[in-house]
């Protein structure tokens, strides 16, 4: 029996709305430690409303997930808490870090259907509990009489909402049936998006224009720029050396607090599509 365009549509829709594939996760977290991990990351596809417009989307299972700093920090001895010693070379470091690539990325447009203006990528923070720690997290304590780290909430990773345009996509012209539907996929280019870190780093808003990782937040906590930075850093006031040894040894251990928190966890991307506005 040849089904109608109207069935066909709606038969791929029906198959095509249950794609969601895991992403392995590897916790090697600036310098601190090796432990893999479990975790997974997967893509969560929303449900569209038209039956002629339909969105699927899958995460590569051959990639990983790393927390990670993405550049090498030589440590300054006596100044820096954490970082790669100059004695015993660079610390590893991921170009890939807090990444994740979507292997594919497909919208099938209907005939006689507008096309989508693009797709929307979200990440719910407050279904992710574990993301979010409490004071029990911070062992960074006080000096001087002052918080190492303001608040009681935090969380160690964000995601700044990104719109996909449709432009990103390109047509698929050996899948496509003419006069049936057209098929687009994301071009590979486009296909790798990033975490970042939370406000458990001193991140107020999560931004990628201005996002401080780990090794930053560390190192700037103990100290402060000299009027002439080319000069380098001096400690700022009330604080020892012995405070700059106990807080490395904090980080280190609050480092690996997060890596055992993230471990067997899944972190999900939601994926929407953006339809044209009608009219």
């Amino acid at each position: 029996m040849k089904l109608s365009k109207k069935a066909t549509i709606t038969l791929i829709s029906a198959l095509a709305l249950v794609s969601v594939s895991a992403i392995g996760f590897s916790s090697w977290i600036v310098g601190v430690q090796q432990k893999d991990t479990t975790t997974k990351i997967t893509a969560e596809v929303d449900d569209t409303k038209n039956d002629s417009l339909v969105l699927t989307a899958s995460i590569a299972s051959s990639s990983n997930l790393i927390l990670a700093e993405k550049e090498i920090y030589t440590r300054q001895p006596g100044l820096d808490i954490i970082g790669a010693s100059s004695s015993k070379g660079d610390m590893e470091v991921s170009s890939n870090a807090l990444s994740f690539t979507f292997e594919s990325m497909q919208i099938i447009v209907g005939a006689n259907q507008t096309n989508p203006t693009g797709v929307n990528l979200s990440f719910d923070e407050k279904a992710h509990s574990f993301i979010t720690v409490d004071a029990t997290a911070d062992k960074l304590g006080i000096v001087a009489s002052n918080d190492l780290r303001s608040g009681s909430s935090w969380t160690y990773i964000g995601f700044e909402d990104v719109t996909i345009p449709f432009s990103d996509f390109e047509k698929d012209d050996e899948t496509s049936v003419e006069g049936s539907y057209t098929v687009y996929n994301l071009k590979s280019d486009k296909s790798t998006y990033s975490f970042l870190w939370g406000s458990f780093f001193g991140n107020t808003t999560i931004t990628s224009d201005s996002n401080i990782s780990p090794v930053n937040y560390y190192n700037n906590l103990l100290k402060v720029a000299n009027d002439e930075p080319d000069t380098g850093y001096k400690l700022k006031e009330g604080v020892t050396a012995l405070d700059l040894v106990n807080t490395a040894n904090n980080a280190g251990t609050e480092l690996n607090d997060m890596a055992t928190t993230f471990a067997s966890k899944t972190l999900t991307i939601k994926v929407t599509l953006n339809e044209a506005s009608e009219g």
